[in-house]
């Protein structure tokens, strides 16, 4: 086998075992990834790596400490395997209890409506770029803050005071339903949430699809579920335009035909299902640290055999 440049080529001599450098390497990971230089692709450049040393026993203690290290790490890569395999059930807990509402035997006797019928989609403002100041006490709710059920600030535009009463139709109030309209399906599933208290005071910009809501015919919480569904998912889909950014339109979502029951079974599907998801989204956290904690076994193992190696 050969390879290009971009590698390097350790070929051990009669003094080094093969696998036991390799285990040298791993342990030492992060540290060679320091090591390394350039503005777009981080290379560790030659000379830096003839200069590498590295503490080694005698061959028969370097191949009895590989042997030992192949076992525990497979060990653990099948301890790794099956909390990811946990975490995989957790997370199709939601869709699944949601597909259990609104495409389960009970749903198809209820009356379908399209989403306009019930809730107008309306679009934010183009703030111009220009308007944004530094630290500005009134936030711009943008794609980019949208995400799986939760509206995250980590990149984050903000405007003066005054532009709340401005742009007074474009400020969010808690429990408003926000989507995305540029690429609103990711890998983790639909960019749409609620507004909290915390997210206020918000204006909302262009790209970004408000859900005007008519009480009257269906509870917001209804909305939002079905909002979250895989069947809304799968009706968005069949919608995007994927020249360029893909994207969806208020009137697309409008169109989407969704079930509506009567006002009094929308609340009590909204009171299960928000104890349903309650339960899948403790069991998705708890799953998610499970798998951080095996992932880091294999690391610990690497560590710890060779921090306390003594150099002969």
């Amino acid at each position: 086998m050969a390879t290009s440049q971009d590698f390097v080529n350790w070929v051990c001599g009669p003094e080094l075992d093969p696998h036991f450098l390799m285990y040298v390497l791993l342990a030492n990971r992060r540290h060679i990834r320091e090591l390394g230089s350039g503005a777009v692709h981080q290379t560790v450049y030659f000379p830096t790596v003839e200069s590498f040393c590295i503490c080694a026993p005698g061959v028969p203690e370097q191949r009895r400490i590989a042997s030992q290290l192949a076992e525990q790490l497979e060990a653990a890569t099948t301890v790794v395997a099956a909390a990811k395999e946990r975490l995989s059930g957790a997370e199709a807990l939601p869709g699944a209890y949601l597909a259990s509402v609104f495409e389960g035997k009970e749903a198809r006797s209820w009356p379908s409506h399209q989403i306009g019928a019930v809730s107008r989609v309306k679009t934010g403002y183009a703030f111009k770029s220009s308007w944004f100041v530094p630290d500005g006490p009134v936030r711009v709710l943008r794609n980019a803050n949208v995400h799986q059920g939760v509206i995250e600030w980590l990149d984050t535009v903000a405007m003066d005071e005054p532009s709340l009463a401005r742009f007074k139709d474009f400020s969010l109030r808690e429990g408003d339903i926000v989507l995305s309209l540029d690429r609103p399906i990711v890998a983790n599933g639909l960019k749409v949430a609620t507004v909290s208290l915390s997210d206020t005071p918000s204006l909302l910009n262009q790209r970004v699809g408000r859900f005007d809501i008519d009480t009257a015919n269906v509870v917001p919480g209804f909305l939002y579920g079905f909002l979250r569904s895989p069947q809304f998912a799968r009706a968005l889909k069949g919608h995007d335009q994927s020249l360029g950014v893909p994207h969806v339109s208020p009137g697309q979502v409008e169109r989407v035909e969704m079930p509506v029951p009567p006002l009094d079974v929308q609340t009590r599907l909204v009171a299960r299902l928000s104890e349903a998801l309650r339960s899948a989204e403790v069991l998705i956290a708890s799953s998610r640290e499970e798998v951080a904690m095996t992932e880091s076994i294999a690391k610990s193992l690497l560590r710890h055999c060779f921090s306390e190696a003594p150099c002969p």
